[in-house]
């Protein structure tokens, strides 16, 4: 059954414009149901392009206005701007989380052994480990003084920086070039 059109496109078109683009108001001009100019603007592409052309002139008036009190000093005004146009610029609020963990996954073989080898990934390792270590307890940090809270390891078999350890070394490897568990052929 096709659908029965009860006002013309210029119709439609005209009560946009009366009312800038604003679908509700339109409505109430026409005196029919915002679905209604809804589903016109979904079936006609230059109805569409009218109601975004008044939104584009009112943003153009809105940052006209914004642009005036940035001149004038309005401080509101000015972070505003740095907020919202200034984020490229790095210019950001700082945003703070909370995160509540439930269960941490345990570290693979491979991954253990990446992070002994990689300085880098392993300061980040320990740094997170000491984050959720301190999440876990309230904030507070906690341990017993290496700053992670649980005796020198960031998990299974991974120990945290220590002066008087070699940053290359893996767990269980006595440097004779066999890993831990396995037989040296004879």
């Amino acid at each position: 059954m096709a659908k029965h059109d009860y006002f013309t496109e210029e119709q439609i078109a005209e009560a946009l414009r009366k009312t800038h683009g604003k679908v509700y108001a339109a409505a109430d001009v026409l005196r029919c149901g915002v679905r209604t100019v809804y589903d016109y603007l979904g079936r006609f592409p230059e109805l569409n392009e009218l109601r975004e052309h008044y939104r584009e002139r009112f943003l153009d008036g809105a940052e006209l206005k914004l642009e005036e009190a940035v001149i004038a000093g309005e401080a509101w005004a000015i972070c505003f701007s740095l907020k919202t146009l200034g984020r490229s610029r790095g210019y950001v609020e700082r945003q703070e989380f909370q995160a509540q963990i439930e269960h941490v996954q345990p570290v693979d073989r491979d991954l253990q052994m990446a992070i002994m080898r990689d300085p880098q990934v392993r300061t980040l390792a320990f740094q997170l480990q000491r984050r959720m270590t301190e999440l876990k307890a309230g904030g507070n940090g906690g341990g017993n003084g290496n700053g992670n809270g649980n005796d020198g390891e960031l998990g299974p078999g991974l120990p945290v920086d220590n002066p008087g350890r070699d940053e290359n070394a893996i767990p269980g490897d006595d440097g004779d070039g066999a890993h831990e568990g396995e037989v040296e052929a004879s």
